[in-house]
């Protein structure tokens, strides 16, 4: 590990220190899927919102001090938030509409988490159910006048198995740069895949 190029968080609840990489304007290796999830080794796993190590107590980063403290080997990395605590956020905070689609946005990558490590996506009794009723709200939420958000309403749909819904949103899409992603997705369409899939270069 590169010490410099992590920095300090402190939780806002017990005041625990942890190590977080700090931001880059450009990935030098990455891989973006479908859902529209980043993996880099230059990235954080948690991006908007961590448990704390030492509580496990949730919170918002961008709410966390950044203490001017020496970074350790032994400090623990921010920890992204179980599909349980997720729900935990959702349900018991006041949060506003942005802030809410961030977490149902994340709640969508860590159910996809799983199948990204060739596990189950449902686990535990309810996620069926929680996953049904997140990718729908999230759907709702989806500005459809941003070409983004109707290119992951069209995901969501896939995954839902709405094919022909998928298909619609896609073919009124015909921004050029958007061109190989949209080919992937109709390709995914085509075969009746569900699950997330890795974008090719």
């Amino acid at each position: 590990m590169m010490i410099k190029e992590f920095q300090v968080v402190e939780c806002p609840n017990c005041g625990a220190h942890h190590k977080m990489r700090k931001p880059k304007t450009k990935l030098k290796s990455y891989e973006i899927y479908s859902d529209g999830k980043t993996f880099s080794p230059e990235l954080d796993e948690a991006l908007e919102v961590a448990a704390c190590a030492a509580c496990g107590e949730c919170f918002w980063i961008e709410d966390a001090s950044l203490p001017k403290v020496e970074v350790t080997e032994e400090m623990p990395s921010l920890k992204p938030l179980t599909i349980a605590q997720y729900a935990g956020m959702l349900d018991a905070e006041v949060i506003t509409t942005d802030e809410e689609e961030i977490l149902r946005m994340e709640l969508l990558w860590a159910f996809n988490d799983r199948v990204r490590a060739d596990k189950p996506m449902f686990e535990n009794e309810g996620d069926e159910e929680l996953w049904a009723q997140n990718m729908t709200i999230l759907y709702n939420l989806l500005d459809s006048a941003d070409v983004y958000s109707r290119l992951l309403k069209a995901e969501i749909d896939r995954e839902r198995g709405e094919f022909d819904r998928a298909e619609e949103i896609l073919s009124k899409i015909k921004e050029g740069q958007l061109a190989g992603i949209k080919n992937q997705l109709m390709n995914a369409i085509k075969y009746k895949e569900r699950e997330v899939v890795k974008f090719n270069e």
